[in-house]
């Protein structure tokens, strides 16, 4: 892996210490992957779950199959917190196909996809039940971010 840049450890501490306004101010409309990643992470940390898929999507053009994935996890990720069943299938369609044989990536698409079924489904029921596949959604959300949280300080 290349050494990082100097904005690097500056950025990943904001980030780690809750501040990922100052995170994004480091980073400023990333243009590179490693930067994507971060600002997906910021993005998603702030609640902005819009932010978090125009982030992941602006390093993917650019990315490895490392950066990749991480990136389309957290637009996974966000796609799903947003209620979108369609960008939700794309984004794990995508990580689907370059996880290979990694056993997280794979359970990772997998839970993607069916969070996305569950939530397209609701599409034409009462409300109710959009609540409750958005919280069936949330829930599984919260094991795949701290489960990627803990790939992410791996790599760091």
């Amino acid at each position: 892996m290349p050494a990082r840049p100097s904005w690097w450890n500056d950025a990943v501490v904001a980030l780690e210490e809750n501040r990922p306004a100052r995170t994004l101010e480091l980073i400023d409309r990333p243009t590179d992957p490693a930067q994507a990643l971060l600002a997906a992470r910021a993005h998603f940390a702030a609640g902005d779950l819009v932010g978090t898929t125009q982030a992941a999507s602006r390093g993917l053009p650019t990315a490895d199959d490392t950066e990749r994935r991480e990136l389309l996890w957290w637009g996974s990720n966000a796609a799903l917190g947003l209620g979108d069943a369609d960008a939700a299938m794309a984004w794990t369609d995508q990580l689907a196909a370059i996880s290979g044989d990694d056993p997280d990536w794979r359970a990772a698409a997998a839970r993607f996809a069916d969070l996305a079924a569950a939530l397209g489904s609701t599409r034409d029921r009462s409300n109710e039940a959009i609540v409750r596949a958005r919280a069936i959604s949330v829930t599984g959300l919260l094991a795949l971010v701290l489960g990627g949280a803990l790939v992410l300080r791996r790599r760091s």
